[in-house]
């Protein structure tokens, strides 16, 4: 989208209309291939649109932010006529497009592509709104863990993880949080056992234990829940070392070390 610098200067409440012309194609194009029978050609238009949405929420962020920084707090965005909180443009396209993508990954849920594609969408969009995501966490996370069930792959656990990261202090967050760490720790267990080498699924087990040591470094409270597989978890870990691949093996060396050091703490 070359247009989104211009859009940035634009004011904040003159975004949304000047943008919409552009998508309506897209995203009618979107809805109705959510309801279409699926095939090779659908998928391909359906994987071009979501990229194109995640490359425009990679540069849509109209939010001011300290020292210019990504990761900086941002302020509210404000009409300067009226006073009033404008919602990001990004927002409102994932509000509407979040039934859309519950319904591909429906649709598509012998296709780990298409839920990839959802995944990494939805991580840009939490990258940029941060905590204005914060009314449709619900949904995300509930997508997040659909996809995840569908296709158990790295993209559903980096977009989880922001989450785990961002509430998991939170009243209210934390018991679905929770019950969502124990989930995803179920299903990947399940996948890596199922394989014939833990090699096979290398990223899946690179990116899982990565997650697993920065939730527990940032967030340890989440791992109190009943149901969280913590034997299988360690004896998992252990079979994994011994793997040729070295990201890996760092990552679950990385998080057992962690682990040590949580369970050595007062």
């Amino acid at each position: 989208f070359p247009y989104t610098t211009l859009f940035r200067s634009l004011p904040p409440q003159q975004i949304l209309p000047r943008l919409e012309p552009l998508l309506s194609g897209h995203l009618q194009a979107l809805e109705q291939l959510s309801k279409a029978p699926p095939d090779q050609n659908s998928k391909a238009r359906i994987v071009f649109v979501l990229k194109l949405l995640t490359m425009l929420f990679t540069t849509l962020d109209i939010a001011r932010r300290e020292d210019d920084q990504p990761e900086s707090e941002a302020s509210p965005v404000v009409d300067p006529g009226s006073g009033e909180r404008v919602q990001q443009p990004v927002f409102m396209i994932l509000k509407q497009c979040l039934p859309v993508y519950l319904s591909l990954c429906g649709l598509y849920s012998q296709d780990p592509e298409i839920a990839e594609a959802v995944c990494v969408n939805l991580k840009q969009g939490v990258a940029t709104l941060q905590d204005d995501m914060r009314p449709l966490t619900q949904e995300v996370l509930t997508l997040a863990l659909a996809c995840y069930r569908t296709a158990p792959q790295p993209a559903a656990l980096d977009l989880a993880k922001q989450f785990f990261i961002m509430y998991g202090r939170e009243e209210g967050m934390v018991e679905p949080l929770r019950s969502l760490l124990a989930e995803l720790t179920s299903i990947t267990l399940a996948t890596i056992q199922a394989s014939a080498s833990p090699s096979d699924q290398a990223d899946l087990i690179d990116c899982f234990y990565s997650m697993l040591g920065q939730v527990l470094k940032k967030q340890p409270g989440l791992f109190l829940h009943p149901t969280l597989a913590t034997a299988p978890l360690l004896g998992t870990a252990i079979s994994c070392l011994s793997m040729p691949e070295q990201h890996p093996v760092k990552s679950v060396a990385s998080r057992s070390e962690e682990h040590t050091s949580e369970l050595q703490s007062p």
